[in-house]
């Protein structure tokens, strides 16, 4: 399991998240935990990185 939480995920946090999933990607985890409860600001950027996830998790049979 990894798990990443935010309270803000825009385009200044999308670089560190981004590299935080490749690290993930990199481990061959099963299961992937975006906790986005305590978001309270988030752009289109954002929302271009966590379907990118998606796909990456459906590739790689992983739970997102």
């Amino acid at each position: 399991m990894y798990k990443l939480e935010f309270e803000k995920l825009t385009i200044y946090e999308v670089e560190s998240v981004h590299k935080s999933l490749l690290e993930w990607c990199e481990k061959g985890d099963k299961e992937l935990i975006l906790d986005l409860g305590n978001v309270n600001t988030i752009d289109i950027a954002a929302i271009q990185l966590l379907i990118a996830a998606q796909k990456t998790c459906e590739k790689k049979s992983t739970e997102f």
